[in-house]
């Protein structure tokens, strides 16, 4: 997929920290900025903007336990046992990203900004963001701001791990080889979107650095 290629080229480039990501980090402390949104609305702006560039500008070429590489890593339905091993680090895929030191110091940023956005309500609008606890972990309550009273979405009953393992097969089955070539040849023609996450969010009174 030669667009890939040449947007992880440009996401590990120093030009793209400089111009796009220091940008970005610029903007997510502003208070200004930070006050018009919301808690969903600045999770969804950090997710799907700098936080998946922070992942993948620090991945490396994903591999096997013995050191083979898999330039597009696991597949999202390779559920095989050889990918549990701690070796297994890769930062592009939900599965491993974990395991590598790097993810804990992108979140840590990522967890301060959220800070940032609690301090920037408290000076906006005093006493409309709280503070709460929920099952031991820190969370905030709003009647405008925040829209879930959960840190996240999951499974309130658990869930069978041999089940979901059968799920995976049913939804991701092994593509027929002229199916796996339709799909090469249609990813290739795919041009990525121009226009940011953060252009989206907070609109275009502010140029948007490109490269």
């Amino acid at each position: 997929m030669p667009h890939l290629e040449r947007r992880i080229r440009a996401l590990k480039s120093d030009e793209y920290f400089w111009s796009r990501m220091q940008w970005w980090d610029r903007e997510f402390k502003n208070p200004e900025r930070l006050a018009r949104l919301t808690l969903g609305q600045l999770g969804a702006l950090l997710e799907y903007s700098i936080h998946n560039d922070m992942h993948m500008r620090w991945a490396s070429i994903p591999r096997l336990p013995d050191g083979t590489k898999v330039p597009l890593g696991r597949s999202v339905g390779d559920i095989d046992s050889r990918w549990a091993n701690s070796s297994n680090d890769f930062l592009g895929d939900f599965y491993s990203s974990h395991v590598n030191p790097v993810f804990w110091r992108l979140h840590g940023w990522v967890d301060d900004r959220i800070e940032d956005w609690f301090a920037a309500h408290e000076a906006a609008h005093p006493g409309e963001v709280q503070r709460t606890d929920v099952g031991g972990l820190p969370w905030f309550q709003s009647e405008n701001w925040v829209e879930h009273d959960q840190p996240w979405a999951k499974p309130q009953q658990g869930f069978d791990v041999d089940t979901m393992k059968q799920v995976v097969h049913l939804l991701f089955p092994p593509p027929e080889p002229r199916a796996r070539a339709s799909m090469a040849a249609s990813e290739d023609a795919r041009q990525p979107s121009m226009k940011s996450a953060t252009e989206f969010f907070f609109g275009g009174d502010e140029a948007v650095p490109s490269l």
